[in-house]
């Protein structure tokens, strides 16, 4: 696939610090503080199957995981790293560009 979707900011208006962990990448590991924000360059990755999960971006805090990748035409997200129960992140979630992701206090992420 040749359309790159580019994660450039992170906002974290949480009260708990997120680790962001590129699956396709595992040394790509970093946290984003509380109330904070990163930036930098992310690419999402594709996942085109369950078997692709691993590939995956993962977003942890307190109790909660989030996985995002690209499939199709969309930047998609699943809470538990099932492809099968994955759907469309809200806000700005077609592919290519570069993108700003927002983890709202009440935990509602998009783009």
């Amino acid at each position: 696939m040749s359309d790159v979707t580019n994660i450039k900011t992170i906002t974290n208006e949480l009260l708990y610090p997120v680790t962001v962990r590129n699956g396709e990448n595992t040394q790509e590991t970093f946290t984003v503080n509380s109330s904070s924000g990163w930036n930098g360059d992310l690419w999402i990755p594709w996942v085109v199957s369950a078997h692709d999960m691993w590939k995956s971006i993962s977003l942890v805090w307190h109790t909660n995981k989030i996985y995002i990748f690209q499939h199709g035409n969309h930047i998609m997200y699943s809470w538990n790293n099932d492809f099968n129960q994955s759907e469309v992140l809200g806000g700005n979630s077609g592919i290519r560009g570069e993108k700003a992701l927002i983890i709202e206090t009440d935990s509602n992420i998009h783009m």
